[in-house]
């Protein structure tokens, strides 16, 4: 193999190493949350991949800004993370996963507080 080839491999090696590791962002539309059901907001993801996956969970406001988090956590392969939060302000989910969007699926839902689902709204 000739020292240009291998130095072309390598480069291409190592890109394709860096965009595997890239984050993928998902988000839920925004949702008027609805206070007088005494219920709570949840993000709630599940990974379908085949191996764990770094996941951060937040819950934003209209302004887009950070209301609460989970912060980096790892979510393994086949399980679910709910993420609840009766906070001022809350309007939307964000999901940044490590990997492809294709191996999680996420959303936002409201309960009331009875426990009964009121509102789903998928992130995509």
């Amino acid at each position: 193999m000739k020292p240009v080839k291998f130095a072309t491999l390598v480069a291409a090696v190592s890109l394709s190493a860096i965009g595997s590791a890239q984050a993928a962002v998902l988000y839920t539309a925004p949702y008027d949350f609805n206070h007088s059901l005494n219920g709570h907001f949840h993000c709630g993801i599940l990974n379908i991949g085949k191996k764990a996956a770094d996941v951060t969970v937040d819950i934003m406001d209209s302004s887009g800004a950070v209301v609460d988090t989970t912060g980096l956590f790892s979510l393994p392969a086949g399980a679910t993370s709910n993420y609840n939060s009766s906070g001022t302000g809350a309007d939307h989910c964000r999901f940044t996963v490590k990997g492809s969007a294709k191996s999680f699926r996420a959303g936002f839902f409201q309960e009331d507080g009875n426990g009964f689902l009121t509102v789903f709204v998928p992130a995509s």
